[in-house]
């Protein structure tokens, strides 16, 4: 199990690197918020809920730096993924 502190640590580390947007910032602020409730997997392939972000600034085209879903709907901006997580999580 992972502790709170852990939690925090990743998440600041990779606000720290990575592409500075707006979503990106907001979505990494508001699972900051919520680390009880939230994992570091290896793998989304059975998750119901995740997020997939990279910090690589550079990098052939496409460049996918954010991909969301919540029960297999693709979210493709980080603020729908929060009022998705919202209406769906309560």
């Amino acid at each position: 199990m992972i502790k709170r502190t852990d939690k925090w640590t990743v998440i600041r580390n990779f606000a720290m690197t990575g592409v500075q947007d707006a979503g990106r910032i907001a979505l990494l602020g508001f699972l900051a918020g919520r680390l009880d409730r939230i994992s570091f997997v290896r793998s989304l392939e059975y998750s119901k809920v995740g997020v997939r972000m990279s910090t690589k600034r550079f990098g052939l085209w496409p460049r996918i730096s954010y991909m969301g879903f919540i029960h297999d709907v693709q979210l493709p901006d980080p603020f729908l993924f929060i009022a998705g997580w919202r209406t769906v999580m309560r």
